[in-house]
């Protein structure tokens, strides 16, 4: 596959955001976004995911404020995943969810300063939210979140647009007890971050694949931990 290139971070530049010229540039973005997807995924569902792949759009538009000063490509629950909550909800809320990003997901993300690896849980995402705010009031649960955070080097914890950020190698007991005070499901984004800058050696070599493998996987275990399931349901009474 292309590897990203100097070029396409530029594309983020401030300046450039909100002109269409740069369409072609950032839809060849999108496709090399979309070509790491697809390299990667068969190494997530080898630990027992099931994924689909998305890409976000690569020219301006209502949805993006009309400007780009990022792509993404994403790691959402496979139709086949979304199965049980169909039946909770009904159709009409899976055809939104099968269609959407309101889930918990995986993503890497380019901007004009480097490159994101994520996991959020979407605002919407109720479920998944009330999933590990109803699990973690057992100590021991607390425990397991925190023993797999601090695993997690160099990523970072956050609510959605609050200053308070919580360094997961790091994250004490109290902090994460006042992180799960303050996180309201249905209100707040949650997210888990890695930056990685376009000065890094790794970033048009071959070794960006491998190191975005590691960190993808390396989030694997605090994904399935938040994620509401069947087997992981902390949410719905008699719906397990």
């Amino acid at each position: 596959m292309e590897y990203l290139s100097e070029k396409d971070f530029n594309c983020f530049h401030p300046s450039k955001s909100k002109n269409a010229l740069y369409n072609k540039k950032r839809l060849e973005i999108r496709r090399k976004l979309q070509a790491l997807g697809k390299t990667i995924k068969p190494f997530l569902e080898n630990l027992d995911c099931c994924f689909d792949i998305k890409t976000s759009l690569h020219h301006p538009f209502l949805y993006n404020q009309y400007k780009v000063v990022s792509q993404w490509v994403y790691f959402v629950p496979s139709k086949k995943d979304l199965q049980p909550l169909k039946k909770i909800f009904g159709q009409d809320f899976f055809d939104e969810l099968k269609s959407g990003y309101n889930h918990t997901v995986l993503l890497v993300g380019v901007d004009y300063d480097g490159l994101n690896v994520s996991l959020k849980t979407h605002q919407k995402a109720w479920w998944d939210g009330k999933n590990i705010k109803n699990k973690c009031k057992k100590s021991q649960s607390r425990q397991e979140l925190r023993d797999l955070l601090h695993d997690l080097q160099n990523f970072s914890l956050k609510i959605h647009d609050y200053k308070k950020i919580y360094h997961c190698e790091k994250i004490t007991s109290d902090e994460l007890n006042m992180f799960l005070k303050y996180y309201s499901p249905g209100e707040h984004w949650l997210h888990l971050d890695y930056r990685i800058s376009r000065e890094d050696s790794c970033i048009e070599e071959q070794l960006l694949i491998e190191k975005l493998k590691q960190l993808l996987i390396a989030i694997i275990p605090v994904y399935k931990f938040i994620k509401w399931s069947p087997n992981n349901n902390y949410v719905f009474k008699d719906k397990n």
